[in-house]
């Protein structure tokens, strides 16, 4: 009995030590792993939110795409290889419109030293706008 709770134990934690080597495989190095846009109004528009990452490996990386979980979501990053040490800065957008309530969406980072894509979680909340009849 001790023999199957151990291997069923391991059959839920595997993933969750996979996805932690994951996500440390890459030298590009996030300034954090959750961007939390807080919470914004619906008729205010496009929110934007700028996080910082910096390469901690022994060569240039170049940040080769950036995939995101909705069309609501979008990334500008620059196309230049970033230099040993250096950092550059992604910007995201959200647009909030008909989006009121809690949400959670996530950007996949492709770089050039690895195969393995970089997660991004991006949360907030947006405030409704007043409905008309």
């Amino acid at each position: 009995m001790k023999k199957n709770l151990r291997f069923f134990a391991f059959l839920l934690l595997a993933p969750i030590f996979c996805e932690v080597a994951s996500a440390q495989s890459s030298a590009l190095i996030l300034e954090k792993s959750v961007v939390d846009f807080g919470v914004i109004a619906e008729e205010g528009g496009i929110a934007r939110r700028y996080i910082e990452v910096t390469n901690s490996g022994d060569g240039p990386i170049s940040i080769l795409d950036i995939v995101t979980s909705c069309g609501c979501t979008v990334a500008d990053y620059s196309r230049e290889p970033i230099a040993v040490g250096q950092s550059t800065t992604i910007a995201i957008a959200f647009d909030p419109r008909d989006r009121p309530g809690r949400f959670e969406r996530h950007m996949l980072i492709t770089t050039s030293d690895t195969n393995e894509a970089i997660r991004l979680n991006i949360i907030g909340r947006v405030t409704p706008r007043e409905r008309t009849v």
